[in-house]
């Protein structure tokens, strides 16, 4: 490939940035104190921020600031000036995920490259096409997508693509999670997930080999690096800013050998296992998993613990009562015998699984009744201490290994010369010495003497000393790997003159290289005429049926508009019948296949939709293409948080918007100037999570033919007894949690004064008779306006309800 393949290192830290760069990465990824996913990193203030942009060009390294969390309309011009001041100091690219932010970046940072975020949910050839019109230079694709997929998507765009090679996963599509958001409130589209899918579950009726239903692996891709090179992917990110610097080290110097092997040298690729097993014992849960890249992995899931298992170190063994008795000093500090796999070593961190967890820092080994400091694979010894005995048998994990940690810890606290530079010394009689020194990105510095060489009365400085001086770069980022010396071989200058034109030569460099920054024009492009089409500002109920509609009495339901997907045709024909608002509703997660069946069903409707709902960029793009004419409304699955992010996406003419779920009143009084009618959630099952995964695959008996199995529907249940039904879709292969509580709103006054219009109920397994009891109901209070309604919704009594985020938002 002609273009430059670029290693992406996570920064959560300056420590783990110095890491990273010392350790061979060509880019790395940081946050702010505030609006990146991951917040509660150390992250960057402005002025470790500007320090490490200038550091990091001086090394040609580039740096992305991450502004990737939805931000609200009263946080837009905080988040403005931060992007300023990132722009203005040098940062090669931000990467976003609220849509709001796209023109404001483009004012703010003209020819700044603007990256989508994962969170951003791009995962076909037209939300690609969709991003790269509304003006973003780079695409971190989904995690979910396949070799073949990415590598036709790259193919048929053009995209300058970047994916994740390796670290943890998300087990829900990125920016599709609620699941933190509305069981606790700290929600992960603003940088605060409290990770709910690494906590224990249990299928209700199905056994299952483990309790970790939600929890994945980590990613690792050494073995496919070839393939994912050969898709035409620009940039391999590194997860992990949450982690620590040895950590991003670690990951970094090992994909750092095996990328420049896979460029170099793809016939004699092989990846050896003691660098796979340092990967593990840097952080691993239960060895790695490829994910989606090669087809979806059957070992996707850390089942059976959620945390950092390292590597396997050895088994719990029973050592003669008498010997391991006499070195018991009380039950706090039990000594364990264990026969090893691994070395280990006093200072390495030990875990036993026996039933429950039991850990600590070795801080005292015996061998043969000898006290050791140190004992190889296939020893026996006794290790401690440990707060009690263990089961014989039980598994026992090196959680933490302390040689290779000193090891790694000196990427981050030593400067590492990473910048190679050529040099040129000139040395006559007569003349002033004078020094060139040039960089690879062909910047050149040229520092004269002050004064004139003199003829040596004794003995001469030599080339080999002037090369040796300006060798000694210290604590530079510099090294040379080339010196030409020119000289008479009869002048002499001190060599603190010699020394002295070395560091002037290297400070003006690193000035030259500080500055230098690539802008890039991205040309505008509006595809679409005109703000809005068909707008209709009365207020109306909707319906969103997320199961093929039950028989419904002619005349029984007073909502306005249906949302039904446009399989389920016999529906929908009694529907238009009845003179109700067809929108034939689109999947927001569909592959380029699924998309394409998904547009022929609409263009096979007997009848032509009333409209169309879509929860994606690419849906909206491939929606406004192929049916120009049919309104469109937006689902709260796009994330629309603020006015700038409806007033970019007006150029695709929706009709109505569903922002997002996680805004409250307040906010929705915020946008309340916007033109296009807004809908809001007030009754059903929410979607929390969209998987490429059916929990009830961990049964043992999963033969991986989604529609076969019965299991297909079921309910997750987590440690305080809350149940989450989840629905496999066997056609699309992907499974939807949906939340523990109902959204019930009784007081609608909070949607007064606000742009919201319609008000949708979602239905999933109600009766025919409960349906129509909750439109009529909403009915009355909202288009009807009446203060009060009868509510026969005594199914409801015994059920867990929620207000959602309306009153109380979301951190």
């Amino acid at each position: 490939m002609d273009e430059k393949i670029e290693l992406l290192a996570p920064a959560g830290s300056p420590e783990a940035y110095k890491a990273a760069v010392a350790a061979g990465a060509d880019a790395v990824y940081l946050g702010a104190k505030a609006f990146n996913a991951r917040i509660n990193a150390n992250n960057f203030d402005n002025q470790t921020l500007s320090a490490v942009i200038k550091d990091a060009h001086v090394r040609g390294v580039k740096v992305y600031l991450t502004l990737n969390t939805l931000i609200s309309d009263r946080e837009l011009e905080e988040a403005r000036k931060l992007a300023s001041f990132a722009y203005n100091e040098g940062i090669d690219g931000i990467i976003v995920q609220d849509l709001g932010l796209i023109n404001i970046l483009r004012e703010t940072a003209p020819g700044l490259p603007i990256h989508a975020s994962t969170q951003m949910t791009i995962h076909n050839t037209d939300g690609v096409r969709a991003a790269q019109a509304l003006g973003i230079s780079r695409v971190v694709l989904a995690r979910e997508l396949s070799l073949a997929e990415i590598k036709e998507i790259v193919k048929k765009t053009g995209i300058e693509a970047e994916i994740f090679v390796h670290g943890a996963l998300c087990i829900c599509r990125s920016g599709q999670c609620l699941l933190s958001s509305f069981i606790g409130g700290r929600s992960g589209n603003r940088g605060r997930c409290a990770q709910p899918c690494r906590l224990p579950y249990r299928i209700e009726g199905l056994p299952t080999s483990g309790n970790y239903l939600l929890s994945p692996k980590d990613l690792m891709t050494l073995e496919l690096l070839p393939d994912i090179i050969d898709t035409g992917v620009r940039a391999l990110k590194i997860e992990g800013r949450m982690k620590s610097a040895e950590y991003v080290a670690a990951t970094v110097m090992i994909y750092r050998k095996y990328v420049d092997l896979a460029l170099s040298d793809r016939e004699s690729y092989k990846v050896e296992p003691e660098d796979i097993r340092l990967l593990e014992q840097v952080f691993s849960r239960g060895g790695f998993t490829t994910g989606y890249l090669d087809g979806k992995d059957k070992k996707l899931i850390s089942i059976e613990h959620p945390k950092h298992w390292g590597v396997r170190a050895g088994t719990v063994v029973r050592l003669k009562g008498e010997v391991k008795k006499s070195f018991y000093t009380d039950r706090e500090n039990t000594l364990v015998g264990v026969k090893l796999d691994e070395e280990v070593n006093i200072g390495d961190g030990i875990e036993i699984w026996d039933g429950g967890i039991l850990s600590t820092v070795v801080s005292v080994m015996l061998r043969d009744g000898k006290h050791v400091k140190s004992a190889l694979p296939g020893s026996t010894v006794l290790l401690g201490n440990f707060r009690r005995d263990a089961r014989p048998g039980s598994p026992v994990y090196k959680t933490s290994d302390r040689k290779l940690m000193e090891f790694l810890s000196g990427f981050a606290s030593k400067n590492v010369p990473t910048v190679p530079v050529k040099g040129e010394f000139r040395l006559f009689k007569g003349e002033k010495p004078l020094l060139v020194v040039t960089d690879y990105s062909q910047n050149t510095v040229s520092i004269e003497g002050n004064e004139p060489c003199q003829e040596a009365l004794k003995k001469p400085l030599t080339g080999d000393r002037i090369c040796e001086q300006l060798k000694k770069t210290g604590d530079t980022p510099y090294y040379f790997d080339d010196v030409r010396v020119l000289t008479d071989n009869k002048s002499f200058i001190p060599v603190s003159v010699v020394n002295e034109m070395r560091r002037k030569a290297l400070t003006e460099l690193s000035k030259k290289r500080e500055s230098m920054t690539e802008r890039r024009f991205i040309p505008e492009n509006t595809y679409f005429p005109g703000n809005a089409m068909y707008l209709s500002y009365e207020r109306k109920i909707s319906l969103m049926f997320y199961k093929t509609p039950p028989e419904l009495p002619p005349g029984s339901i007073t909502a306005d508009r249906v949302y039904i997907r446009p399989e389920h045709t016999d529906a929908i024909e009694r529907f238009q019948n009845e003179g109700i608002e067809v929108y034939a509703a689109i999947p927001a997660v569909l592959t380029d296949r699924q998309m394409d069946m998904y547009m022929k069903r609409i263009h096979l409707m007997k009848k032509r939709p009333d409209g169309i709902l879509v929860g994606n960029l690419g849906a909206l793009h491939r929606v406004r293409e192929e049916f120009p004419d049919i309104p469109v409304v937006l689902d709260y699955t796009m994330n629309i948080f603020n006015l700038p992010a409806i007033a970019l996406i007006s150029r695709y003419r929706p009709s109505g918007i569903m922002p997002s779920l996680e805004l409250n009143f307040e906010a929705l009084r915020d946008m309340e100037s916007c033109d296009i009618p807004m809908e809001a959630y007030v009754y059903g099952s929410i979607p929390v999570m969209t998987l490429e995964y059916c929990p009830a695959s961990n049964n043992g008996d999963c033969g991986q033919k989604c529609g076969v199995c019965g299991n297909k529907q079921g309910y997750l249940t987590d440690h305080t007894g809350r149940r989450f039904m989840y629905i496999t879709d066997p056609e699309l292969g992907r499974t939807t949690v949906y939340n523990s509580s109902i959204m019930m709103m009784d007081d609608l006054t909070g949607f007064e004064n606000t742009g919201v219009k319609i008000l949708r109920i979602g239905i999933m397994d109600e009766r025919p008779d409960e349906i129509t009891n909750i439109c009529n109901y909403y009915r009355e209070l909202w288009v009807n306006r009446k203060t009060k309604a009868s509510r026969d919704l005594l199914f409801l009594k015994n059920k867990s309800l929620t207000h959602g985020h309306y009153y109380r938002g979301v951190e």
